[in-house]
């Protein structure tokens, strides 16, 4: 069952700075939180990885801004894409304990705590929810042929082992497909990935370069939004697997780096364009 989530933190002492914070949050924060719900050490290191984050998020204080707002200093909000079936209920059981019982966490760049958690079924929530594998499915359109995404923060791809900044339809999808495969137990649509490969097209987007600090060093990545459109004709099958994976870039993201903060992905479901929400 996956699961999108925001944590709410609090730093004591200096806030650390962002490079820094962006490397700490696959290790330290995003350990903190997996160990409690139960999850292995090993788990959060298969690839791919069982989770996603991105710090700060959209609309949220940089936790690396010299004057913060009055009153909310030292404050941000993390969020996690949690993938693993299996480690759901304790992540949920632990995260709903944390207004009362608020857990300390040592990095590199001071003590966080965590404070609190939001997590939904409900769609209303803008990046909080939760739904089983089954009825994200289930919900998808088999009628859509058009899935515009829009991505929040430093997005790459890679191809032949190098950093692709721009938002090609094939290595989208079937990184998306690749992800579902590995932790969903559903099998899409028989031809899907051939589906991918010859008919998906980029037909409109509007992005900019943006460049981030991850483990490996600074790499090239794009944000804004793209649109891709599925050419031909198609059963609705192909059409359902494909909208089931344009769903779920909301909890998985989108190429590499996903783990350290790069990737931050939603569908865009109004009739809007690639503008915006």
């Amino acid at each position: 069952m996956p699961v999108g989530m925001t944590f709410f933190l609090k730093t004591l002492g200096e806030t650390p700075p962002a490079s820094l914070f962006g490397r700490e949050l696959a290790g330290r924060v995003v350990g903190e939180i997996a160990s409690r719900a139960g999850a292995s050490e090993g788990a959060l290191r298969r690839s791919p990885s069982p989770f996603s984050v991105s710090s700060p998020l959209p609309g949220a204080r940089n936790p690396a801004e010299a004057e913060p707002p009055k009153g909310d200093a030292g404050r941000f909000r993390l969020r996690l894409g949690w993938l693993e079936d299996a480690d759901l209920k304790g992540l949920l059981d632990w995260a709903g304990s944390l207004r009362l019982d608020p857990v300390r966490v040592e990095t590199a760049g001071g003590t966080l705590l965590l404070e609190d958690a939001m997590v939904s079924p409900s769609l209303t929530q803008r990046w909080n929810r939760w739904v089983p594998y089954e009825r994200l499915y289930e919900e998808a359109s088999d009628t859509l042929r058009v899935a515009t995404l829009k991505f929040y923060t430093p997005t790459t791809l890679e191809k032949s082992g190098h950093p692709y900044p721009l938002p090609d339809p094939c290595s989208i999808f079937l990184g998306y497909l690749r992800i579902w495969d590995s932790f969903s137990g559903i099998d899409l649509a028989p031809g899907l990935r051939e589906a991918i490969e010859a008919h998906l097209l980029l037909s409109d987007f509007r992005i900019q370069r943006r460049r981030t600090e991850v483990e490996q060093g600074a790499v090239p990545g794009f944000i804004g939004s793209a649109t891709f459109r599925l050419e031909g004709r198609h059963p609705e099958s192909i059409l359902k697997g494909l909208n089931a994976l344009a769903d779920y870039a909301f909890f998985c993201g989108t190429g590499m780096g996903t783990e350290q903060g790069m990737g931050l992905t939603r569908r865009i479901l109004k009739e809007e364009g690639c503008a915006g929400e």
